[in-house]
């Protein structure tokens, strides 16, 4: 079967599909990877064919609006600003999405890719299968992930609301520019002013949900197409190798804790890797530093500090004793798998609402908006994290459970019963 799979975003957003495209490809399946041409290399070897289109996202997230971007905390209005300038290359996008995906017998989608996966679909009449990382699906169990977690805890139809209010949000922010590409790339007509939600679940469209029922109980009001697969993790190359210092220092002491923030951008870069740097004197403990897009690096040497600037999580996590992370979808699946305390530090959009989950489930600290994060307030969270043997034991069983889930295998087989 030739499947196309279509992913556009930061690094969290794109590698889950990658692992999946590379489940798929193992199958025998002819797989088609499209996305942004600086994720050619993590593509590399995985039994798929790469396919980039315009825009490096690293360098988006690294420019003012990606900025903008990460700074908008709780503001939902502010990051939608930010990432409808992001989407500046929309009509390329569309453009080469169409041809590069010309031919396929399936489209896959990612929550980024949601609009033209489905108006392909209804082009060319061809079967689709929609994707979330999130749960992104109305329920009256928990409120939408992409807004900011209410204060108190929500009636079911307080939640339902909240779910749609945070749908018509996005919607109606490139309600626009979407029927525009459907009339002037595609040829078809607009698409409802509420959106085409509605009619998608009436037509019991597929969605694979990218996370585990250990973490998010799969809600008792959602329809028999939502699936959720557990999650879908990107093992590294059998032919990789850690660097030898890196393996000096983890060898030259305790296990350290790791710090990094991924795709997210910081307005000071310098000033976050003071703060970091402070903060693991002050908590007594060795780390190591993921210095990210962002370009997270303390000054000076330390023999308590390495800092790396990319490592595959499934080698590197389990060495450590703690992880300091933004809470986006994909860190805090590498993060819960490998049983050790998280320390949250959101910065926007459904990071808070992984914090919260996190913390609820025991397995991390009280999360520290990256706002308001300080030295004094990331050693104490440090300190917690491997103090507290009662949340060392909660998060080593959970990830046991996670570590136990075959995602990918469910992914790939309710993806071939669909096609059938």
């Amino acid at each position: 079967m030739r499947i196309a799979v279509l992913s556009l975003g930061s690094r969290g957003d794109v590698q889950p599909l990658v692992a999946l495209g590379a489940a798929l490809g193992k199958r025998g399946h002819d797989v088609r990877l499209v996305t942004h041409t600086n994720f050619a290399a993590l593509a590399a070897g995985r039994r798929v064919t790469f396919e980039g289109v315009v825009g490096d996202f690293q360098t988006v997230l690294s420019g003012e609006d990606g900025r903008r971007l990460t700074a908008s905390g709780r503001n939902p209005l502010a990051a939608l600003g930010a990432m409808r300038a992001i989407a500046r290359h929309g009509r390329e996008w569309w453009t080469q999405l169409r041809d590069l995906s010309a031919g396929a017998d399936l489209l896959v989608s990612g929550t980024t890719t949601f609009g033209i996966a489905a108006s392909l679909a209804e082009l060319r009449g061809t079967p689709w299968v929609h994707t979330c990382l999130q749960p992104l699906s109305p329920t009256g169990a928990f409120p939408n992930p992409m807004l900011p977690p209410p204060a108190l805890r929500l009636p079911g139809w307080a939640n339902r609301l909240h779910h749609h209010l945070g749908t018509q949000l996005i919607w109606q922010t490139f309600r626009r520019s979407i029927d525009d590409c459907r009339r002037d790339i595609l040829g078809l007509g607009p698409w409802p002013p509420a959106g085409p939600l509605a009619r998608f679940r009436r037509e019991h469209r597929p969605v694979l949900m990218a996370f585990s029922e250990y973490v998010i109980p799969r809600p008792p009001d959602w329809d028999a197409q939502l699936e959720v697969t557990g999650y879908w993790f990107l093992e590294r190359l059998p032919d990789w190798a850690p660097p030898a210092d890196l393996l000096r220092f983890l060898e030259a002491g305790p296990p350290p804790v790791y710090i990094g923030f991924g795709s997210m951008g910081l307005a000071d870069p310098q000033a976050t890797a003071a703060i970091v740097a402070d903060a693991i004197v002050s908590a007594g403990c060795r780390a190591v530093i993921g210095a990210g897009w962002a370009g997270l690096r303390p000054l000076g040497p330390t023999a308590d500090i390495f800092v790396a600037d990319e490592l595959p999580h499934d080698w590197l996590f389990p060495q450590m004793s703690a992880i300091v992370h933004h809470c986006g979808a994909g860190t805090t699946a590498s993060a819960l798998r490998v049983g050790v305390p998280s320390v949250p530090v959101p910065f926007m959009a459904d990071q808070f609402f992984w914090a919260r989950r996190l913390q609820q489930l025991g397995v991390a600290t009280a999360a520290i908006a990256h706002r308001k994060l300080t030295a004094r307030a990331l050693a104490t969270a440090l300190r917690r994290s491997l103090d507290d043997s009662e949340m060392r034991a909660r998060a080593q069983n959970l990830g046991e459970g996670i570590r136990a889930e075959c995602g990918l295998s469910r992914a790939v087989a309710s993806i071939e019963r669909h096609a059938s």
